[in-house]
């Protein structure tokens, strides 16, 4: 296979850039806290059944937990924001590998990995990203021809637009052309620094910068296999 195309100028500067921003002194006063209102609201929405991560704490307690604790959470992620920090812990994940159907299970491609982190570190990601959003949004950062991972945006919204583009081609006697791209493993293949260059490029707060920034640096796992954790 041909290797991938690399622009090292392109890469170098990004890569500079980047650095230079976390080495910088900055003052950051448009700090979004959370509340006990916001926690509860999104424990609300959290699967009771879904599996526990590496700290045993499963959905189903946290949905019992009585307003002191809620407050005593609220004041953790709070000092988190305002220290623009990610706990290490949370960055852990159990991998259970299931094998896919009809597959020879003797190759180790054949398997789907599923990992589990901390459900508590995961409700501390959905106070981030409602502020990712928000920014977003304000920014107008996304461009409205995305459809995925959007709110009240489908597959089937996209091919009602592609269909309304061709037959506007069709009836205007014009040539219309598609260009598909398939990328494979597009989140395991993510540049980390080309998307926090561009966090810094579309002027998002700084302590959103920060904890994303921490939130992708040094991630571990361990393989479970009924009982048996592998090492990091």
């Amino acid at each position: 296979t041909n290797p991938e195309p690399y622009d090292n100028r392109h890469i170098s500067e990004v890569n500079r850039a980047v650095q230079h921003f976390l080495n910088s002194t900055r003052n950051d006063n448009n700090i979004k806290l959370t509340s006990p209102l916001e926690i509860q609201a999104i424990i609300k929405k959290i699967n009771p059944k879904k599996a526990t991560g590496p700290d045993g704490i499963p959905n189903k307690a946290l949905k019992m937990i009585p307003p002191n604790l809620l407050t005593c959470i609220t004041k953790v992620f709070n000092k988190c924001l305002l220290h623009h920090y990610f706990p290490p812990s949370w960055k852990i994940a159990h991998v259970l590998m299931f094998p896919k159907p009809g597959q020879n299970q003797k190759l180790p491609g054949n398997y789907r990995p599923i990992s589990l982190l901390s459900n508590l570190g995961k409700i501390y990601e959905k106070v981030i990203l409602a502020r990712l959003k928000e920014h977003c949004s304000d920014l107008q950062i996304i461009p409205d021809e995305q459809y995925g991972f959007r709110p009240n945006h489908g597959c089937v919204h996209q091919l009602l637009r592609v269909t309304n583009l061709i037959t506007h081609g069709f009836n205007n006697k014009l040539y219309t052309g598609g260009v598909f791209l398939d990328v494979r493993k597009a989140f395991d293949r993510m540049w980390h620094n080309g998307l926090i260059y561009k966090l810094i490029a579309n002027k998002l707060p700084h302590y959103l910068i920060d904890i994303r920034t921490l939130f992708l640096l040094n991630r571990t796992f361990k393989v479970k296999l009924n009982s048996t954790l592998s090492e990091t």
